[in-house]
């Protein structure tokens, strides 16, 4: 019988599953953590670093440092590394840590073996539960009960899915299905493109004439959308002309990306190559369109963005 790693056991590769790098980095190492939920680079804390090189990826939930110790490294890792134990020793410390019970292991490695043999989304949707997913929007995101009314989304293994739909004279259909966690364990958001190709999140919501609200991630995209029925997410990474032709047919897009240097440059990004008026939300610092909700702020900002562009629009045509 072939050697099975430690890396290669189900209980390690679930727990991989649950912790990101970004949860050893805010336990081992609080001064450095920025965040989770985006990509960044900041000083490796195994050597000297005068300049930053220890990235943290979302995408791969893996530390690389491109320095002295140009190593990869996934959470147990990280874990044996800073406090120098065997990685066996490490796994244990770390499902102690975070409380993983056996069962949650077992969903984690059962969810991730799936989503890696599945194709396409819609077999994951098909098992999804409503009712969970509406009690986790509206208690714990504070998503108003009248936008979930008009919002498809279903829970399974901890995460809540979100399709992405494009309308046909035959009608909706699901083109991918991005996912949030509902926990701190786990990769935050996932993305899975359909055989068809995928979509902007909240396409089926854009009314020609309107304007339409852009922002990071459904939640973000359900939370705007007690303001602005129109809204549709983004990944940051896919931006271009392209990717947002479908909104060509809007009056002014309102971006409402996360306020972090990664929001900021993207909104700028798309202002260059926009063929259509923008208006920037202008989020606080360090926060996103659901906790700007959940402060109670957001329809405040909102409205005064549109009315500082319409006073700007005025004045623009007197001129």
């Amino acid at each position: 019988m072939a050697r099975q790693y430690l890396s290669q056991t189900r209980e390690y590769q679930a727990v991989c599953t649950l912790v990101s790098v970004f949860d050893m980095v805010k336990m081992l190492w609080p001064q450095l953590y920025r965040g989770g939920g985006r990509s960044y680079t900041v000083k490796c804390p195994f050597h000297d670093d005068s300049t930053a090189s220890f990235r943290l990826s979302v995408e791969r939930n893996k530390a690389t440092c491109f320095g002295a110790c140009a190593r990869v490294f996934d959470p147990v890792e990280l874990a044996a590394e800073a406090t120098e134990m065997s990685r066996s020793d490490a796994l244990r410390w770390v499902i102690q840590h975070f409380d993983l019970d056996v069962s949650l292991l077992e969903r984690a490695s059962a969810l991730s073996r799936y989503e890696e043999t599945v194709a396409d989304p819609y077999e994951i949707w098909d098992q999804g539960d409503e009712p969970e997913a509406r009690e986790y929007l509206e208690g714990v995101r504070g998503i108003p009960s009248a936008v979930l009314d008009s919002t498809m989304a279903r829970a399974l293994n901890g995460r809540v899915y979100f399709p992405h739909l494009v309308q046909s004279e035959y009608g909706g259909f699901i083109t991918a299905l991005s996912s949030r966690a509902m926990s701190d364990l786990g990769p935050r958001h996932l993305y899975m493109e359909g055989p068809l190709g995928g979509s902007l999140y909240g396409l089926e919501t854009v009314v020609p004439g309107r304007p339409v609200g852009i922002c990071e991630g459904a939640i973000d995209a359900l939370s705007l959308r007690s303001v602005l029925p129109s809204t549709v997410s983004v990944r940051l990474k896919s931006l271009s002309p392209e990717y947002l032709r479908p909104l060509e047919a809007a009056s002014v897009w309102v971006m409402a990306l996360d306020g972090d240097q990664a929001g900021r440059v993207s909104t700028e990004r798309v202002r260059q190559f926009a063929s259509v008026p923008i208006i920037d939300v202008g989020l606080p610092d360090g926060q996103d369109c659901n906790q700007v909700l959940m402060d109670g702020r957001l329809y405040d900002l909102v409205v005064v963005a549109l009315r500082k562009a319409q006073s700007e629009q005025i004045r623009a045509s007197i001129v």
